[in-house]
């Protein structure tokens, strides 16, 4: 078994909301709690929702923390520096954090945003070199996964990631430029 995580999707779920989820004095927090209860007709289908959802006052909202769920699974993080999606170092927090170390590979593809996708090799739609490309790398990954330090050598390995202009962030020196 073995993880293929794009950043980009984990940004979603953790980074997307993690800006009102982890403070729960921030205006916005307070503001949607407060949401069901305001009047006006205009959003009143979202009100019912929200009313659905609910809020709990006095809950203690706890950001999620890879640390928590360390895992020994080989993982491929594959993140675009180009997605604005993943803000705050995420991809480098999971793999500093989440992830053991010797069985995990952080990939930064340069240029490339939010779209990591090789669909266009299924359903008959016309394949690109840069989605075979892909659909290789993660083929490889998967292949040479009991050793992930061999994924990382592989001549063939390193010259496709040559080709997608990628880098291979797994030994990082600092996280993604913070100082903290």
């Amino acid at each position: 078994m073995v993880d293929v995580v794009s950043a980009s999707s984990f940004g979603y779920h953790v980074g997307a909301l993690s800006k009102w989820v982890m403070d729960a004095e921030d205006p916005l927090v307070t503001a949607i709690g407060d949401f069901p209860k305001r009047g006006g007709a205009d959003k009143e289908f979202g009100r019912d929702q929200a009313k659905k959802i609910g809020v709990v006052s006095g809950e203690k909202i706890c950001p999620w923390n890879p640390g928590d769920f360390r895992h020994e699974v080989p993982t491929l993080l594959v993140k675009g520096s180009r997605d604005a999606v993943v803000a705050g170092c995420q991809a480098e927090d999971f793999l500093v954090n989440g992830l053991k170390d010797g069985r995990r590979v952080l990939l930064e593809l340069r240029g490339m945003g939010h779209d990591l996708s090789v669909s266009n090799l299924y359903g008959g739609l016309e394949e690109s070199p840069w989605s075979k490309r892909f659909a290789g790398l993660l083929e490889d990954f998967i292949k040479l996964s009991p050793n992930v330090a061999k994924f990382r050598a592989d001549n063939s390995v390193r010259a496709n990631l040559e080709k997608l202009k990628a880098s291979d962030r797994t030994n990082l020196g600092t996280q993604c430029g913070r100082k903290s």
